[in-house]
């Protein structure tokens, strides 16, 4: 099931693909992965010889990338294409072109964020924005575009509150937790035959927490508890 629909889909091209909307590319179908795309034949399309030219078949299969990969992820609008090859393996009539695009891989900076899906969720009715990256977050929360922004801890405490133009600004709300959203949190991975090794990483943490040396070295290193809840 895609995580978009179709008219968002066609709205944000209209606003952020400006030819999307020059050319009349519509949205027939989207799937998990997978999007269709129309678009209404023109005469100026034409290149010599009475076929679709080139340029504007790249176009279409361009975007039609760009909405396969955003009905897997969400409204990431800053998704960006990085390289696009293409082969015409015949001329196209003049006629209407049909795309069909499918995403076989999503790769680590082509995914949503668990901090997505817990507002999606929980915070219906909120105005969500979905970055690519924290420091276009960061920059659209100095800029005020936004009120404020979801992120990790630690990361938006040295990445962004530690750091020039980050002074202004401090956390805020309830921490939340929850395996169904953000899992277990961080720790150690061992070999199953290496329970010990687990039991004395549990058992060190345990001891540093009831001598204080624990809470001494989060204050020192980040400011805040960062065992958390």
């Amino acid at each position: 099931m895609s995580r978009i629909t179709a008219l968002e889909f066609e709205a944000l091209a209209k606003e952020k693909v400006p030819f999307a909307g020059q050319m009349g590319i519509t949205v027939r179908e989207l799937g998990d992965g997978t999007a269709t795309l129309k678009l209404p034949f023109r005469d100026d399309f034409l290149r010599p010889g009475g076929t679709i030219s080139g340029p504007v078949m790249m176009g279409l299969a361009d975007l039609a990338m760009y909405a396969a990969v955003l009905s897997r992820i969400g409204l990431v609008e800053h998704t960006l294409t990085v390289t696009l090859n293409i082969t015409f393996l015949r001329p196209p009539q003049p006629a209407d072109v049909i795309a069909q695009a499918k995403l076989f891989k999503a790769g680590k900076r082509q995914r949503a964020t668990s901090f997505e899906r817990f507002m999606r969720e929980e915070m219906p009715g909120i105005d969500l924005r979905v970055y690519a990256t924290m420091d276009e977050a960061y920059l659209d929360l100095q800029a005020g575009r936004v009120d404020a922004i979801m992120a990790d801890v630690v990361a938006a405490s040295d990445g962004f509150l530690k750091k020039p133009g980050g002074e202004g600004f401090e956390m805020r709300g309830p921490e939340y937790t929850g395996v169904k959203w953000f899992g277990y949190g961080a720790g150690v991975g061992v070999r199953k035959e290496d329970a010990y090794i687990a039991d004395a990483f549990s058992k060190a943490i345990h001891q540093m927490r009831e001598d204080g040396t624990y809470q001494e070295i989060s204050n020192k290193w980040f400011g805040f508890d960062v065992y958390g809840g």
